[in-house]
């Protein structure tokens, strides 16, 4: 199953469709962060992810607020008018379950670009090699050296 920072850091719709079923993506995002999506396909979920993700990242400021805040209503609604999402949380435990998580995606997001460098440059490589005509399939995890060898042993 995808983790939360790869759903939310898909490049396009291919990305997420690569990432699982559609059903299961949604069901993810919504049962980690507590909200309702309303999309009914690949392209609403795409914009939507995207949505949450910008809404994320540029709203630190106000989950690091609501994370010292022990107020469950007044922090549950101001967190749902700032993230544009209906919060589905019912307790203050859920509440800093959800605060917890954005957070975590938020300095994973902020830690990690050398990943995302990575990812990027693997995927350009391939997209580029089906211009020329080659078409390599995406990697699914690393390859060990004894697998790749096994692979072209004759």
């Amino acid at each position: 199953m995808a983790t939360l920072q790869q759903i939310l850091q898909a490049e396009d719709i291919e990305d997420l469709k690569k990432l699982g079923k559609f059903f299961d993506l949604k069901k993810a995002v919504e049962s980690q962060l507590m909200l309702i999506l309303g999309v009914n396909g690949w392209a609403s979920l795409y914009r939507q992810l995207k949505r949450l993700e910008r809404s994320i990242s540029s709203n630190k400021d106000s989950l690091y607020r609501a994370a010292e805040t022990n107020d469950f209503k007044s922090v549950r609604y101001s967190l749902s008018e700032t993230m544009g999402f209906t919060l589905t949380v019912k307790s203050q435990a859920d509440l800093d379950t959800l605060i917890k998580n954005c957070l975590a995606y938020a300095v994973e997001q902020d830690v990690s670009p050398y990943k995302r460098f990575e990812d990027k440059k693997i995927k350009n490589f391939i997209n580029s090699s089906k211009l020329e005509g080659i078409h390599l399939p995406f990697p699914e995890s690393k390859a060990s050296l004894e697998s790749v060898l096994a692979k072209h042993r004759r």
